[in-house]
């Protein structure tokens, strides 16, 4: 008897336990849902910058969008190493969508430069003027040899 019940409350709670739901119409189109674009990548031309050689240096990829149709694709640099905090990254550029969703994305070593560094590229005349290599004579009284980097406030 003992074995006949536990098999009936057995199978009773597995019934219980493992029935499934069944499963309804949705009741929202799926035309009036959000439809997402992203790229990908389709040659990989140049991936490596020379940063020895900032202006003759190149980084290029070809990219296809996939998805809902782009207008345009903003290209940005983090400096230093990569984040996911958009307020640190600075915009580069902004290249258009040449209606087939192709794009021939290049990024140069100076516009890098310029994104991460403004002030630096815009230096007032006087301090970029008075910048040299290498070193000065030594001043008198001894000391050795000074470095010949100086500068002055701007009139």
């Amino acid at each position: 008897m003992r074995k006949i019940l536990s098999s009936v409350l057995m199978l009773a709670a597995g019934m219980v336990l493992l029935s499934s739901c069944e499963k309804l119409d949705v009741p929202q189109d799926v035309n009036t849902l959000g439809k997402g674009s992203y790229l990908t990548l389709t040659k990989a031309n140049n991936l490596i910058l020379d940063f020895s050689n900032l202006a003759g240096s190149k980084a290029s990829i070809d990219a296809a969008q996939f998805g809902a149709d782009q207008e345009k694709l903003t290209i940005y640099v983090a400096p230093g190493s990569p984040t996911q905090d958009r307020t640190q990254w600075k915009k580069i550029k902004e290249v258009l969508n040449d209606n087939n969703g192709n794009y021939a994305l290049s990024v140069s070593g100076t516009e890098i430069q310029t994104a991460i560094a403004p002030a630096a590229m815009t230096l007032p005349a006087c301090i970029a003027n008075e910048r040299r290599a290498g070193f000065s004579p030594p001043l008198p009284g001894g000391g050795g040899l000074k470095p010949a980097l100086r500068f002055q406030t701007c009139q």
